[in-house]
């Protein structure tokens, strides 16, 4: 095997890596796009109880609870506002779409420079253009991603040699996986702490 047969292995490798990790990522992607719908709605049946509840039983409502009420629901309205500006801005839904294309287009380029290896006298002309393509497919997503996507997508190949290593294994996966979920949704985390602090603190406030 000469050393341009074993720079093209190489690069199917590394193919095989990026395609790997750009399904992980878009899977990601649409986890926090979830999420953050999960968390838009919450706050949104918060809000529109809150101003049920007080068209519909005024008379549990004195000033200082109507005070409160009024405050809690600017607090809410004004999250809900901030979370919805911050999603369009972050736009997941069309970073995973073109993350998930992306490793499809992969997984083509691959697959034709794995059958070009896999012939007695592989063309490397044609292989060099196989490689030209991948690198224009790889830029052409304009993102990457990090080395935590990377890391595990490693875990999730990675074969168990125990029962109690595959526990270990699953554990990681866990751990990680909400590492890179709440990394990226800390914000809409931190804004229903927010919120709910705020509902507790200002009705402890008005109606002591």
């Amino acid at each position: 095997m000469n050393s341009q047969h074993e720079y093209y292995r190489n690069l199917v490798a590394i193919m095989l890596k990026t395609r790997g990790v750009r399904f992980s990522v878009s899977e990601s992607l649409r986890s926090k796009e979830r999420f953050s719908l999960f968390t838009v709605t919450i706050l949104s049946i918060y809000i529109a109880g809150l101003s049920i509840f007080s068209a519909l039983f005024p008379e549990f409502i004195n000033g200082n609870q109507g005070r409160a009420l009024n405050l809690i629901l600017v607090i809410a309205s004004f999250s809900l506002l901030t979370i919805s500006l911050f999603d369009h801005a972050a736009n997941r839904a069309v970073l995973a779409e073109k993350m998930l294309q992306n490793a499809f287009a992969i997984t083509a380029i691959m697959r034709e420079a794995e059958r070009e290896l896999a012939k007695e006298t592989p063309d490397y002309g044609a292989l060099q253009m196989i490689a030209a393509r991948y690198e224009a497919v790889v830029n052409s997503a304009g993102i990457n991603h990090t080395n935590l996507d990377y890391k595990i997508w490693i875990i999730e190949r990675k074969p168990p040699s125990c029962w109690l290593a595959n526990i270990f294994r699953i554990a990681g996966l866990r751990y990680y996986k909400c590492l890179r979920l709440a990394g990226e949704m800390a914000f809409q985390l931190i804004v229903i702490f927010f919120v709910i602090a705020s509902t507790v603190s200002v009705l402890y406030i008005f109606t002591i």
